[in-house]
């Protein structure tokens, strides 16, 4: 058993249809970090035993273990979930990160977070090291957090894919009462899942941290399509080439077959070293057709077709792809 003082703590939500991206960010959080880490993996009553077995498997090549709670279907059965305007990629597992401080040992005071499509590309010890006295979390920014923020009445807005988490604050401040509370009073404003639910619960008390932490897709749109905040814009210029996690925040991933991400060979680097290294979603052909005329036009012409606007900026994708050359 590892020693929990002596160890990195990453809580992973997942469920059986997202195991193989888990166990490739598991892989590269493995591959960079010299701490073991001890992963808290959130799953649902028909998490299938091999699925466990495998991601476990990922953990024990560096090190590492896992430990698995179940959540019930019980617990989520009120949530906002599936109505129309919600994105369609995102399951139900993203609701588990609301009950950490519930279900994680009382022993437990602070985790890492992290989503299912991410890859870590550096150390994580920096992010692990950051002092969270007197905020609930430490996040960053979203990549459209001027709308969103609008949208709930807020004065900023961060990505929930990457969490430095408190559970004393959270412990201590009831927070999933909390959480409850906003749903029932303002659920029907509920769009990007729980993530609104973090950000208006915990808005005065999230502390700020670097983008390279959460390098998200809209972070190099081209212009026209940018809606962060411009102040970021001189961070992101100097991270974008080598960010710590690369996080794919649209809906077609690096293992879909028509993926046009200028980080796609990243992410597939770590797959070719994990179990599922033949792995390849199958796409109903009509839809493939759809993606691939869809990428060309993004990479070789003006058009951006209004329905999708995840046209890279040709600099990082050039960037990318000599990164990727090189490892």
């Amino acid at each position: 058993m590892l020693s929990i003082s002596r160890s990195m703590h990453i809580v992973l939500c997942t469920d059986n249809r997202y195991v193989m991206p888990t166990g490739v960010l598991m892989q590269s959080i493995g591959q960079n970090n010299t701490v073991a880490e001890h992963y808290h993996i959130l799953v649902d009553e028909n998490f299938a035993s091999d699925s466990r077995e495998a991601l476990a498997d990922v953990a024990r090549k560096f090190g590492g273990e896992c430990s698995f709670y179940v959540i019930s279907r019980s617990f989520t059965a009120d949530l906002p979930f599936g109505k129309d305007g919600m994105p369609s990629h995102v399951s139900l597992a993203t609701y588990y990160r609301l009950f950490l401080a519930d279900v994680l040992p009382p022993d437990l005071h602070k985790v890492l977070y992290l989503d299912g499509d991410m890859i870590v590309r550096h150390s994580l010890q920096p992010l692990w090291d950051e002092p969270l006295d007197g905020y609930a979390i430490a996040a960053v920014p979203d990549m459209s957090a001027p709308n969103n923020a609008k949208r709930l009445g807020i004065n900023d807005y961060f990505n929930a894919g990457t969490l430095l988490v408190n559970l004393d604050y959270w412990r201590e401040h009831r927070s999933l009462d909390l959480f409850g509370e906003f749903l029932r009073m303002r659920g029907n404003e509920v769009v990007l899942h729980d993530q609104d639910v973090l950000n208006v619960v915990f808005a005065d008390v999230v502390k700020c941290l670097p983008v390279t932490y959460n390098f998200q897709n809209g972070f190099i749109l081209a212009q026209p399509h940018k809606q962060y905040n411009p102040s970021l814009q001189s961070e992101i210029d100097v991270c974008k080439t080598d960010p710590t996690i690369i996080h794919y925040t649209v809906y077609c991933k690096p293992w879909n077959i028509a993926c046009f991400h200028p980080y796609r060979e990243e992410w597939r680097k770590y797959q070719r070293q994990t179990q599922w290294k033949d792995f390849r979603y199958e796409e109903p052909k009509p839809l493939e057709l759809i993606h691939y005329v869809r990428n060309w036009l993004f990479r070789y012409t003006s058009y951006v077709p209004k329905y999708d606007r995840t046209e890279y900026e040709n600099d990082a994708i050039i960037i990318s792809e000599n990164i990727s050359h090189r490892s």
